[in-house]
């Protein structure tokens, strides 16, 4: 089972706990980040190339203390995985920190630059994890948002690669 977490942009009041790391919010183009891997990341540039998202601000939050990559948070629109999202939602997720920095703050700092980058009226962010994911709950509610349901990522044609994620 997963936990559904969102905050609506009304809502937030980001507090960009961030600025003790340089903080880059990465936009698709033709010069991906040396540090993460060609895949999947070059498939969901593809998808933002090919329009298969719902609205054009997929990016990713990439932060680092001294050069280091210590942190990588995914931004997607809606597609369809998360066929409850609107146009202009956005879902946080596959994200990372450095365990090295783990515990220090840095995944609920992420989260609130992205919303504090990304927000406009109208938009929910959405963060989706597993139940028993412990440190990822205190880092998005942390981060101001609250569990609006649980569900989980059901196969499509018997498929999970094409599976969609479904609030019960």
């Amino acid at each position: 089972m997963h936990a559904f977490f969102a905050i609506d942009s009304s809502e937030a009041r980001p507090q960009d706990s961030s600025a003790q790391f340089d903080v880059e919010l990465w936009r698709p183009s033709s010069l991906k980040p040396t540090e993460l891997p060609l895949i999947p990341f070059a498939v969901w540039t593809l998808f933002h190339a090919l329009h298969i998202f719902k609205n054009r601000d997929y990016a990713l939050l990439l932060m680092r203390d001294n050069g280091r990559l210590i942190h990588r948070s995914c931004v997607f629109p809606g597609w369809f995985r998360f066929p409850f999202m609107r146009r202009d939602d956005l879902q946080i997720g596959d994200t990372e920190t450095d365990p090295h920095y783990r515990g220090k703050g840095i995944a609920p700092a992420a989260i609130e630059a992205i919303v504090a980058r990304l927000q406009k009226p109208g938009r929910r962010f959405w963060y989706i994890c597993d139940n028993s994911n412990a440190p990822s709950i205190r880092a998005v509610e942390k981060a101001g948002f609250k569990r609006v349901g649980t569900g989980a990522k059901n196969p499509r044609l018997g498929l999970s690669i094409l599976g969609k994620y479904e609030m019960q």
